[in-house]
């Protein structure tokens, strides 16, 4: 009896101990994406990787607190991603893209009638925008040291939320789901594939409120490969791609 007790605490111990570094543990899609996450950010203009506390041009300083802000370099387009999902936020989103509305409003937008998950901003210190993403959860992130870099707070997102992270090997991409359609997308290699970085949009929700994606100025409307039902097809996205043209 004593050993059969003794044998279930091990038991309880080592589970526990499991579930606290279950976290830690990614596959081998999950580890590629955070090592290739963490080069493009090495190789990013400093200018295009900023935080909350240091950007002050960033539309939502308020509205997005503890999070990483990753310009496309030379535009205002961004990818924002969460450095705690535990820490709530205005507009309820842990990873989003944040994109100027200009160019789709002057193809024919009618930003009322985008979807409510498309959460249109009207910045006072920038022209107007939408934000498209979502809340991952609830989960909270520790840091060794409390020293919280780009490449650990995603490490930490690729970790707890695994099943928003994939890989599209016709391209050579990793990307993180946005939901609805959107991703953001960034290459395995940086320094053989042309695109480094993609911001990826469905194109179906913005041609419904008005836009004729063929004249979205700085977007490419194109079919790319995508996976569904076990069956590779064609989709129409709306791509921003950009190289960093990194040796």
């Amino acid at each position: 009896m004593k050993k059969a007790i003794a044998a279930l605490v091990v038991f309880v111990v080592l589970g526990a101990s499991s579930l606290a570094v279950f976290h830690n543990q990614l596959d081998v899609v999950g580890n590629g994406a955070v090592k290739a996450f963490d080069k493009m950010v090495q190789a990013l203009p400093e200018s295009s990787l900023l935080d909350d506390r240091e950007d002050k041009t960033a539309g939502l300083p308020a509205t997005s607190p503890s999070a990483w802000h990753i310009y496309l370099p030379g535009d205002s387009d961004k990818f924002v991603y969460s450095q705690n999902t535990a820490n709530p936020n205005v507009i309820n989103m842990d990873v989003f893209l944040e994109i100027a509305l200009d160019p789709f409003i002057n193809a024919g937008l009618h930003p009322e009638q985008l979807p409510e998950n498309y959460q249109v901003l009207d910045l006072s210190a920038a022209p107007k925008a939408v934000a498209i993403g979502g809340k991952l959860g609830d989960k909270t992130f520790s840091y060794k040291d409390d020293e919280i870099t780009p490449a650990e707070s995603f490490r930490h997102i690729a970790s707890f939320y695994r099943n928003t992270i994939g890989y599209h090997a016709e391209m050579g991409h990793y990307n993180i789901d946005l939901g609805s359609g959107n991703m953001f997308e960034w290459a395995k290699d940086i320094r053989t594939n042309g695109k480094d970085i993609v911001f990826v949009l469905n194109p179906e929700p913005f041609i419904a409120a008005g836009v004729d994606p063929e004249k979205v100025e700085g977007w490419t409307y194109a079919q790319v490969p995508a996976e569904e039902n076990g069956k590779m097809v064609q989709v129409w996205k709306l791509l921003k791609p950009f190289d960093l043209a990194v040796s």
